[in-house]
């Protein structure tokens, strides 16, 4: 089955080349809930169209209107119900035929249940929890009885995608009375595991994927406190050859090892606070209660520590929680204290930190960890990808060190000539790499400089360098190697330097800087002094050569001219209409304007004036210049 993203073509047609992806889009359309596209044509953020929701495989396709709202990297987010309720109909009759199996091109859909027919669908994945009508007797103590798999299976969700700061592929299901955006995305892809090395342990791809056998016995241990640096300096265990977990394990290490197998099954963590527990499916985090508390208390205070709830209606929302026996998320949605997309990313952010809580514990536990596919309890469906959700905490931790402390880590390397492996098994583009680490690993960390040197060359800083060699040696993603490797370029340092300079030459003033072209003008003497730290006459780059300390002059001259072009208001906008036109501007100020009114109302005063400011630089609105002086006024 293909996993791509549908495209949104130049005739207003969004292609599905799968016969999944396309029922979740006529989900999705009769909802009226969120789509992911990758748009092949110019389109407008907040501006309403008519499309073709097509399926190539069958010949069909349906008429919708799609209101596009956010990017999240190269695709579009956007908002898609049905044009008429002629279309609405025939959306359900084609989710009916795909149900029957009428032009389902690839049988996976079967492995993820029965599409979504109605809205009721959508609302059952945050609906009561399942009762249990009877238990057998010969069922083990602890474990769980089963009941059906949870109704998120059928939403498609089963397979948790890589977070991002933006709305998410998971996303909570809402009530009928009260229908609102929801992001339906189709399944990443899988990635084939490579064989197991000889050295392994024991291979235990079985014990963990096994498809409806009997659950394996339970194991269990004593949690191992190490810091998190020290275990990023040991390899990310590979697939199927870390179970059965050793006596003794760290609680990054144990998470480690199930998110590699796809593990299933209930982990609990006890210590001298209380018992906590995970519940794991494929891989995925499905819920969470921290130890000696559950996860709804903890999710609370979160959010009254956001300021995004006051008290009083978060005492609504718990009595309307205990009273109707539902989960404090579906409380909060049908009491409107949250919006949707707010709401899914609350819980995909209080996940993340109550994982790396536990990772990070100083308390001496006990774990337990017994394999099961199916519980009792039902979830909301935000999940998290272990091994995403494991990167997170990992780039959380690095964030809090110092370059000084980080630097050591790699000091057996320091000689070696790193070259990134694209093919490893581990996928790179879970690491959520940011553009300058992306051009590090492409221009940098190839096997033609060494690591000492390696640091001078990134665009990073010297903190950033060191946090993204860490990641990519622990996810096994660089190969030391002893002796250089020719580019495919060849080209030397000095060569390179040269190169550079000349093609800033033809950049328009803010890419010379390496900042946004709508950025607050204090950030032009920001990026100026970081030029001058990295290529100024003391810098390691200059003192390599002549032509390298040419070369540096080169590039200094070309960022001192842009920061002094740029600094003339005048200068500025006339750049900024003539490279971006008058149209952005207005949809960027547009943007920072209601940035800033979000950061004022969560309290963030300096951030909120800082953004209008910004905005008032693109367009002179008198809206913006009241807001402005109504922000500084309180404070």
């Amino acid at each position: 089955m293909s996993n791509a993203l549908p495209v949104l073509d130049g005739d207003k047609v969004v292609r599905f080349t799968s016969a999944a992806a396309f029922a979740e889009g006529l989900g999705a359309i009769i909802a009226g809930q969120w789509l992911m596209v990758a748009p092949k044509t110019n389109i407008r953020l907040h501006q309403e169209l008519t499309v073709s929701v097509r399926f190539d495989g069958a010949d069909v396709q349906i008429a919708a209107v799609a209101t596009p709202f956010y990017w999240r990297g190269p695709f579009l987010g956007m908002q898609v119900r049905a044009a008429d309720p002629a279309a609405q109909a025939e959306a359900q009759a084609l989710l009916r035929r795909h149900a029957s199996g009428e032009f389902d091109e690839d049988q996976d859909i079967s492995e993820k249940g029965a599409p979504v027919t109605t809205e009721e669908a959508l609302v059952s994945a945050l609906s009561e929890e399942p009762t249990v009508d009877s238990i057998s007797e010969d069922q083990t103590e602890g474990e769980l009885p089963e009941v059906e798999d949870d109704p998120s299976d059928r939403l498609g969700l089963e397979d948790p995608t890589r977070p991002g700061s933006e709305l998410d592929g998971n996303l909570l299901e809402v009530p009928p009375e009260a229908a609102g955006p929801a992001v339906v995305q189709p399944e990443p892809p899988s990635v084939p595991a490579p064989p197991a090395p000889a050295e392994t342990q024991v291979p235990a791809a079985e014990a963990a994927a096994a498809p409806a056998a009997a659950p394996a016995s339970a194991m269990a241990g004593e949690v191992e406190l190490i810091d998190l640096a020290d275990e990023l300096l040991t390899p990310y265990p590979v697939k199927g050859t870390g179970l059965p977990l050793p006596a003794q394990v760290s609680c990054y290490r144990m998470l480690a090892v199930l998110a590699a197998n796809a593990a299933s099954g209930l982990l609990e963590i006890e210590n001298e606070v209380g018992k906590g527990t995970l519940f794991l499916r494929r891989g995925a985090l499905l819920g969470a209660d921290p130890p000696g508390s559950t996860f709804d208390d903890y999710f609370s205070a979160a959010i009254v520590q956001a300021n995004l709830v006051d008290g009083e209606l978060l005492q609504q929302c718990v009595d309307h929680c205990n009273e109707n026996d539902k989960s404090l998320p579906l409380a909060m949605y049908e009491k409107r204290a949250l919006s949707l997309d707010m709401l899914s990313q609350q819980l995909r952010e209080t996940k993340t930190k109550l994982l790396g809580e536990i990772i990070t514990s100083n308390l001496a536990a006990t774990w337990s960890f017994t394999p099961m596919r199916k519980f009792s309890r039902r979830f909301d469906p935000i999940r998290l990808d272990l091994r995403a959700a494991l990167i997170d905490v990992c780039r959380a931790h690095l964030n809090r060190q110092f370059a000084r402390h980080l630097e050591p880590l790699l000091d057996d390397h320091r000689d070696h000539f790193p070259r990134v492996m694209a093919d490893g098994e581990f996928p790179i583009d879970l690491l959520g790499l940011a553009d300058k680490e992306e051009h590090a690993i492409e221009h940098v960390l190839n096997g033609a400089n060494r690591l000492a040197d390696a640091y001078g060359m990134c665009l990073l800083t010297r903190h950033g360098a060191s946090r993204l060699f860490i990641l990519l040696n622990h996810f096994g993603l660089l190969e030391w190697l002893m002796e250089a490797t020719q580019t495919q370029s060849g080209e030397s340092l000095e060569e390179t330097l040269r190169r550079l300079a000349e093609s800033m030459r033809s950049m328009h003033y803010f890419d010379r800087l390496d900042i946004h072209w709508a950025s607050h003008p204090a950030l032009f003497d920001v990026s100026l002094k970081k030029a001058r730290k990295k290529y100024g006459p003391t810098s390691s780059l200059a003192r390599r050569s002549e032509e390298a300390a040419e070369g540096c002059r080169l590039i200094l001259e070309m960022k001192e001219d842009a920061v002094s072009f740029l600094q003339d208001t005048k200068n500025r906008r006339a750049h900024r209409v003539e490279h971006y036109g008058e149209d952005k501007m207005r949809y960027a100020a547009d943007f920072l304007y209601k940035q800033s009114e979000l950061n004022m109302f969560r309290g963030n005063q300096s951030n909120a004036v800082s953004l209008l400011e910004t905005a008032i630089d693109l367009v002179k609105n008198p809206l913006y210049v009241a807001t402005l002086r109504r922000f500084k006024g309180k404070g």
